[in-house]
């Protein structure tokens, strides 16, 4: 599999998306230690069963890649 590349999209803001293989991650800093993040396919977003926010930008991160990667060995 790719090596996740995340992208900031602006220096002011702490919003980061990455494009891998047809998907789309997306992390979002809401507020201090509190990050919303997402993962879309084919510009379809999948759904998190639990939540979409994270304590940290690490969390965020590492939530989107495993949502990522365990789609990705069921499709």
């Amino acid at each position: 599999m790719e090596k996740i590349k995340w992208i900031r999209q602006s220096i002011i803001d702490k919003d980061y998306t990455c494009l891998i293989d047809g998907y789309m991650l997306r992390v979002e800093q809401m507020c201090e230690g509190h990050y919303w993040w997402c993962v879309y396919y084919k510009d379809e977003q999948l759904h998190e069963p639990t939540n979409n926010f994270a304590s940290s930008l690490n969390r965020a991160f590492g939530y989107c890649e495993g949502m990522y990667y365990a789609h990705c060995q069921t499709n």
